[in-house]
């Protein structure tokens, strides 16, 4: 099979990823296809443990808005430190009102470690991207010192994680600094437990409403039943002070937590809170069915875990500036209440029938009007040009296991008050043959770090139906 039918047919889940609303199941690991730690570790130019010191958005070389992420290096697993600071570039961010996100694609945010396995970006000369996409960086929680990436946890960082690098790498790491924030947390986690039990009582949930909740629609600017939830307990003292809310995470399937935006806390007493469910979380991910959090502290041990799970049914994209979050408006670029998309050259005829059944399957589903064009793009890039292209990328543009990336861009305008719009939508996909039995490859379940756990049911559907 030449053309990639596996990425068309999942046309319906890179559309849901974006646009609005947004569907909480549809998790950014659909896009994914598994890269096994050892192959990542050994294509990696380089690998280091490190932490994002500080974020600046500005113009790619490419015409997207990127965010360069400057790390602060603990570790060297393999490869060599390049001259000067290090960094690595992401696609999206914001650049006065203009805001680029890209679906499928890593997000960091300042502040997070973890291990960072980097290679030279083919789109932004001289430049460094993560390693296979969002399967490119394994993020540390702190306060379980655990790890996580989109197909996977590690239980331990320093035995678990570090010994599975090690074992890939071939070789064991070199030190630049002492990593203190792992350090720390691990020394305060471990007083935490000696102590708490004399000194402390960890927080109940007893119950919370509603059951079922959406995301994002509920903000600094709009309000939403529905968008709100109400925690009802004991013990989560009578100010949040340094405590938090934590939701599953929707855009790696839940396999970590993600927390709201400080604005998002209405009201917090000793057996009452009241938090705003986000589609634009702390993170930058999205709130996810599951059971939900109260931390009291960052140590990981005054901790409560709802009774049952939360139901998050959909989510809206939210836009987060300066800590404030706001609504996106749809607006119809085509006159006709929509946005029309057009073929670039690069979309074989043979993909496109596949292609408009997921598109009309999608707008049965949402009532949000995007129809084709008879009209061939008339130029063959993902970019802020008033063109919603669909198109297959350049075998190197999205790199290694993403089966396609949505382009979404944003604008927002001032005045008595503040909004953004949806201006455009780009579709790039990875054109990949596909295995003649879907089936026989990769296997159903795949085994990261310490933990096992069976494929999103998101992507057993893709493959089942290519």
């Amino acid at each position: 099979m030449q053309h990639p039918l596996l990425s068309v047919r999942s046309g319906l889940l890179l559309l849901l990823l974006g646009a609005l609303p947004l569907l909480a199941a549809a998790q950014s690991t659909c896009l994914l296809v598994p890269v096994p730690l050892a192959q990542r570790v050994q294509q990696a130019a380089l690998v280091v443990e490190a932490r994002v010191s500080s974020q600046q958005p500005e113009q790619g070389v490419n015409g997207h808005i990127v965010t360069r992420s400057t790390l602060d290096v603990f570790k060297v697993f393999r490869g060599q430190l390049p001259a000067g600071p290090l960094s690595l570039l992401t696609v999206g961010g914001t650049l006065g009102t203009q805001r680029e996100v890209a679906s499928g694609t890593l997000q960091l945010q300042a502040g997070q470690q973890g291990i960072f396995m980097l290679e030279a970006d083919p789109t932004q000369p001289g430049e460094l991207r993560a390693y296979a996409g969002p399967q490119g960086f394994i993020r540390y929680d702190l306060t379980t010192l655990t790890a996580s990436e989109p197909f996977g946890q590690y239980d331990n960082i320093r035995n678990n994680l570090y010994n599975a690098i090690i074992a890939s790498a071939g070789t064991t790491y070199q030190e630049l600094q002492a990593n203190s924030s792992l350090s720390g947390a691990a020394s305060q986690r471990a007083t935490r437990r000696q102590t708490s039990a004399l000194q402390a009582v960890a927080p109940t949930i007893s119950s919370f409403s509603p059951t079922a909740v959406t995301a994002g629609t509920s903000t600094s600017t709009s309000s939403s039943s529905t968008g709100v939830l109400t925690i009802t307990g004991s013990g989560f003292g009578a100010a949040r002070g340094t405590g938090y809310v934590q939701f599953p995470n929707a855009d790696d399937g839940g396999t970590s937590y993600t927390q709201p935006l400080p604005s998002d806390y209405l009201s917090w007493t000793d057996n009452q809170i009241v938090v705003r469910v986000p589609s634009e979380s702390a993170s930058g991910n999205t709130a996810g069915t599951g059971q939900f959090q109260v931390a009291l502290d960052n140590t990981g041990t005054l901790v409560a875990t709802s009774p049952s799970a939360l139901t998050v049914t959909y989510a809206l994209i939210n836009v987060n500036s300066s800590g404030t979050t706001y609504r996106v408006h749809l607006i119809g670029t085509d006159g006709m209440g929509g946005y029309t998309l057009q073929y670039a050259s690069s979309f074989p005829a043979v993909a496109k029938p596949a292609f408009e059944q997921a598109l009309t399957s999608w707008h049965c589903q949402t009532g949000m009007n995007r129809t084709m064009s008879t009209t061939p793009a008339p130029s063959d890039v993902a970019a802020r040009d008033g063109v919603n292209v669909v198109r297959f990328a350049g075998s190197a543009e999205l790199g290694t296991g993403v089966l396609g990336v949505t382009y979404s861009y944003y604008s927002g305008c001032t005045g008595s008050s503040t909004n953004f719009r949806l201006d455009e939508t780009d579709y790039s996909y990875t054109p990949v043959p596909i295995p003649a039995n879907p089936n026989a490859t990769p296997p159903t379940r795949l085994t990261t770090g310490t933990t096992t756990r069976p494929r999103s049911p998101a992507f057993r559907n893709m493959i089942s139906r290519a």
